[in-house]
């Protein structure tokens, strides 16, 4: 079950970033600068905040899930 979960979390978070990317490459920041000058940024921090959390989930719920199987193998060794 963690395995399943860990990926539909990281089908999610890459899907949350093409979908950033695209948004940002349609509808860039302007920020403007101490001189005037208007540069454009793509995307703002708080924006990947979501995404880069429900990566890290994802891989460690597959990382549980992996190290799970493992253990629960090694069990199964030394009770024969």
């Amino acid at each position: 079950m963690f395995l399943i979960s860990g990926f539909v979390c990281i089908s999610f978070s890459v899907s949350m970033f093409f979908i950033l990317r695209l948004l940002s490459n349609i509808y860039p920041i302007g920020i403007l600068g101490a001189g005037g000058e208007e540069s454009l940024n793509y995307f703002a921090f708080k924006y990947t905040l979501f995404p880069v959390t429900l990566l890290i989930i994802g891989v460690l719920l597959v990382l549980t899930q992996l190290f799970l199987s493992i253990r629960e193998k090694k069990s199964r060794n030394f009770q024969k």
